[in-house]
Parts: structure tokens; sequence; C-alpha cells
């Protein structure tokens, strides 16, 4: 049973989990949007908006949280974009259901940023 459990454990390990959440962070920010299992787009909207969160309550110059974004984006570039979506107040991320999955039926969702501006 999970009572109080408020990890969602994806059917996986730790560090597998943490990879795959990582892993579709960097990609919603290249690109604006993500498609992927319902369940898994909750718990990525879940850590978009407490990466977002914490840049609002930090500084720029804040080198610590410089270094965490880094390591959870893995290119400067990135960085900089993400910043940049947090300094704007009508950022929101938005959880659209497409449809189901061919192969097992599994529901899948679009995860959107609202007011990205990309290519």
């Amino acid at each position: 049973m999970y009572k109080r459990n408020s990890i969602k454990k994806l059917g996986r390990k730790t560090s597998h989990r943490k990879s795959l959440i990582r892993n579709q962070l960097r990609s919603i920010v290249q690109s604006g949007k993500v498609e992927t299992s319902t369940a898994k787009a909750k718990v990525l909207k879940g850590k978009l908006e407490s990466v977002l969160n914490k840049i609002r309550k930090g500084s720029e110059e804040d080198v610590t949280l410089r270094r965490e974004l880094k390591k959870i984006f893995g290119k400067d570039e990135l960085v900089k974009k993400i910043i940049e979506l947090s300094k704007k107040k009508s950022v929101k991320i938005r959880i659209v259901k497409t449809g189901f999955r061919s192969g097992d039926n599994t529901e899948l969702s679009r995860v959107e940023i609202l007011g990205f501006k990309g290519k």
C-alpha cells in the first residue's frame, strides 16, 4: 500500500525515475511541449512548476541556483532559456489529454508551456 506517499514511482527505480524526469524537463524547455503518458505528465508538471518557483524566489546572480539548474538541464543555453521563462508572469503549464496509445492503450497527454516562444 502507498499510504501518504507523495512520490509517484512510475514503476521505476529511483535513479531511472530521476533521469526520466530530467530528460523530459530538458525536452520541454527546448521545444515547449512534450507528449507522454498522463502519469508522467502529472509528475513533469509538478517538477517544472517547482523549478520555475525556485528561480522566481532566487536572484539571477545566485551561483548555487545556476549550478543546480545546470545539473538539471545540462546546457547553459537551456539554463538561460528557463530563467527567461521564469521572468514572465504569464507562463503557465497545461496538460491536454490527447487520446490513447495503440500498443498498450495507455492514456496520452501533452504538457505545454503557455507563453513559450520557440524558433
